[in-house]
């Protein structure tokens, strides 16, 4: 009993002081969350953000190696005088199907101009593929040969191909 009556004894402004403490530290527990929470948002949000990048840049560097490796294989026929050009023709569908797959990346979300440069040098490369071939048959049959007259262009066109390959898997999420 004698614990009720000090309570109650108490002053009256004593409950105001101490319900304005109680308030007063709910308010800064309250801010602290609040920014607490936020920052583990932006956090998360830029986790994903990142993630993107990551798989955005790993398909194109995926794509563009299917590319350079078919522009290689392209060269090579060409300068061996492979008659595959020449009889059997050049499936012009692949270098289509590859170029137009490089250009649909979202090229814009690419931090480095270089990288995004080589994207579309590559696409264009890639494009050029049915043209070389297409001309090398015709010396094929033509003349017999292509190496003399094609070989350095293809030289030129494979090492640029194999630069702007190169330059698209030195990429990275923060380049």
């Amino acid at each position: 009993m004698n614990l009720a009556v000090r309570v109650l004894s108490i002053p009256t402004d004593w409950w105001t002081v101490a319900a304005a403490w109680v308030q007063a530290v709910g308010s800064i527990i309250a801010i602290g969350a609040a920014i607490w929470i936020s920052r583990a948002e932006a956090a998360r949000v830029g986790s994903e953000k990142r993630q993107e990048r990551i798989d955005h840049i790993s398909l194109i560097q995926g794509v563009a190696n299917m590319a350079y490796f078919h522009i290689m294989q392209t060269a090579q026929q060409i300068k061996n005088d492979d008659r595959a050009l020449e009889y059997r023709g050049f499936d012009e569908s692949i270098s289509e199907n590859l170029a137009t797959a490089l250009l649909r990346f979202d090229i814009e979300k690419l931090r480095s101009p270089l990288g995004a440069t080589s994207v579309i040098g590559l696409a264009n490369d890639c494009a050029l593929a049915p043209s070389y071939a297409k001309a090398a048959g015709k010396l094929l049959h033509e003349q017999g040969s292509s190496n003399a007259i094609l070989e350095d262009d293809v030289d030129e066109w494979h090492a640029r191909a194999l630069e702007a390959r190169n330059e698209i898997m030195n990429m990275t999420p923060e380049s």
